[in-house]
């Protein structure tokens, strides 16, 4: 039911808590690094002012960057931390934040998707392409996001874009992909930020980022690519907030102060957990889709989602003018 404008809800599956199994037709839902299931359906929503929903630390040390340095914008800790283990993480100092604005006449669209890639891929034989049509039928992406993604590539070409998208491998079976005719890869790297919890353990969890820049106007978008900890919505052994913070802090330490920063991806987390609410704090949440979601440090022109494509997430798209 619609309440009002803003807020148009639909009911969303509970993820199990149970434990996952060995094999991967046992996976309950809930996500893998590559391997796992996932299902559930929430709400699309839009971050921007007076615009309608559409329907819908220490870091690692695998810190691992190419490419030009950013101009120094920086990361400001407050001195404490939250968390435990490698993964506790640096609380933002007072008024830091990733938030900004942008506008202007060059209009970028992003997508992130997670593939379900063991099932859609491993046991269905990539089901004649149907992520690929999906890409396709929803037209020309500046940036894509992948999670649960053993082969950009193959993706890319079932969209019929292996000519004019290059690959950036993020780990833990993500990809950043991106359009090389209209964009200049500057810098990318990837780095670990949270850990799965014991009950549903499939390894640690990380970013995988990239530093764009375009051809034509030399604007830059910085992009940080995410599939997060199980079990859903616990922020993994650290919590959500250190997750949070872990990539708050990739972007701090790794974006220009003129970039725009994005952070995409299958958060596992929910809009009303510890990890989207610590993000919620330093960036706008322009998009999600139950555990899927898009932060930026400027308002989206608009959202929506694509359908599933023969996975168990929706593809989730955005559009900025900048």
């Amino acid at each position: 039911a619609c309440a009002g404008l803003l807020w148009c809800c639909s009911a969303a599956p509970q993820p199990s808590a149970a434990p996952a199994e060995t094999g991967r037709a046992q996976c309950p839902r809930g996500s893998g690094p590559g391997n796992g299931c996932t299902g559930g359906l929430g709400l699309l929503q839009v971050s921007r002012p007076s615009l309608a929903l559409v329907n819908a630390s220490r870091l690692t040390m695998e810190d691992d960057a190419e490419g030009a340095e950013a101009q120094a914008w920086g990361w400001a800790s407050s001195g404490t931390t939250v968390g435990n283990g490698w993964c506790q993480a640096q609380v933002p100092a007072q008024g830091w934040t990733a938030k900004g604005s942008c506008s202007g006449g060059l209009r970028i669209k992003v997508l992130t998707y997670n593939l379900f890639w063991w099932n859609l891929f491993g046991q269905r034989g990539g089901n004649g392409g149907s992520a690929g049509k999906l890409i396709a039928g929803a037209g020309n992406f500046d940036i894509m996001a992948f999670q649960e993604c053993e082969d950009a590539g193959r993706v890319l070409n079932d969209a019929g874009l292996s000519g004019s998208h290059a690959v950036v491998v993020g780990g833990h079976a993500t990809a950043i992909a991106y359009n090389k005719q209209s964009w200049s890869l500057l810098a990318s790297g990837k780095e670990d930020v949270a850990e799965d919890e014991p009950e549903q353990w499939y390894g640690r969890r990380g970013v995988g980022w990239a530093r764009l820049q375009h051809r034509a106007s030399r604007k830059v978008v910085f992009l940080v690519n995410h599939h997060g900890p199980l079990r859903v919505n616990s922020g993994g052994v650290c919590g959500g907030q250190a997750t949070a913070y872990n990539m708050l802090r990739v972007i701090g330490k790794r974006a220009g102060s003129g970039d725009v920063k994005l952070l995409m991806g299958d958060l596992n987390a929910e809009v009303n957990s510890a990890t989207q609410g610590a993000l919620l704090a330093h960036m706008y949440r322009v998009a999600s889709d139950w555990v899927d979601a898009i932060f930026a440090s400027c308002p989206a022109q608009g959202a929506r989602r694509l359908g599933k494509g023969g996975s168990d997430h929706n593809a989730v798209e955005a559009t900025f003018g900048i």
